[in-house]
């Protein structure tokens, strides 16, 4: 396919494809976890939140993410995987 389209056609084909393809993959699992710290240090009352995410099961996440539109050009060797 990339044969007939020029680099900005085969990223856009590339995007719809692999969202496609995502849209009928299993669901992502993730665990996320908080942990609230407070503390007095002289008079005053510090409160701290710490989170953080970790996948259980990539699912869909495999071959999309939202903050990753353009895998071509932040994942060196990243590609259609046809």
């Amino acid at each position: 396919m990339r044969s007939y389209l020029d680099s900005d056609q085969a990223r856009l084909y590339e995007l719809i494809w692999l969202r496609t393809v995502a849209s009928q993959m299993e669901s992502a699992e993730l665990e996320r976890t908080t942990a609230d710290i407070t503390a007095k240090v002289d008079s005053r009352l510090i409160e701290l939140r710490a989170t953080g995410t970790v996948i259980k099961f990539d699912g869909f996440l495999t071959l999309y993410h939202e903050d990753m539109d353009e895998p071509a050009r932040t994942r060196k060797g990243a590609g259609c995987r046809r």
